[in-house]
């Protein structure tokens, strides 16, 4: 595993620019109330991955019961990852932050193969 520097991004901004757009405001409202839990999510994304203890880490199957990983799934895959969304920016910020396009955790395939799999584990 190749350790890159850490992101500068918000998890709040990716969170207001990926639900910029969307059409259901019942989903927006939601995944906006869950910010902090997110925030913290984060966090502690970060603290393991600092220890390299990835495998610490357990999906989860909704957050606090209010938005389910089906909608977080359809959240990633239609506004961070879709061209021409609102969360792309932040999507290619990742992906070219990886030196030659190589996944720094497993060194051999691409980054784009790599975070697709992060849908995966919502």
């Amino acid at each position: 595993m190749k350790k890159l520097n850490e992101p500068t991004l918000s998890v709040e901004d990716i969170i207001e620019k990926c639900t910029s757009n969307h059409r259901d405001l019942s989903l927006v409202r939601r995944v906006r109330s869950v910010k902090p839990i997110i925030k913290e999510e984060e966090e502690n994304y970060r603290a393991v991955a600092n220890s390299s203890s990835f495998y610490s880490l357990l999906p989860l199957s909704s957050i606090n019961d209010i938005v389910t990983k089906d909608e977080m799934k359809k959240l990633y895959n239609d506004k961070f990852v879709k061209q021409d969304q609102p969360g792309r920016i932040y999507y290619n910020e990742l992906i070219n932050s990886a030196p030659l396009n190589i996944c720094p955790y497993c060194l051999q395939r691409t980054v784009l193969d790599r975070l697709h799999l992060v849908g995966q584990l919502f």
